[in-house]
């Protein structure tokens, strides 16, 4: 998909997935989106404004006591098959 086409809903919603999953997940996901979306418009000139600040990220860290899920190795399969 071209960077062009993300939309600001788009990355709301996908947040709110991803959520589900774990916020500091989500939080961090998003925020490497933006970053690349931010290097996209520098390095190849695109129009866009960033549709990732539209989000309102978690507000959870590692140090404070992020309540995380994590996944084990073997359950990396079934947990892509729901996302």
């Amino acid at each position: 998909m071209p960077v062009t086409a993300i939309t600001r809903e788009m990355c709301r919603d996908r947040h709110k997935r991803l959520s589900l999953i774990g916020e500091y997940t989500a939080n961090r996901t998003l925020k490497a989106l933006k970053t690349c979306l931010k290097f996209a418009k520098k390095a190849r000139g695109y129009p866009i404004d960033n549709p990732v600040e539209a989000v309102s990220l978690h507000s959870v860290g590692l140090d404070e006591g992020d309540n995380e899920k994590h996944i084990p190795l073997d359950g990396i399969r079934s947990w892509y098959a729901r996302t």
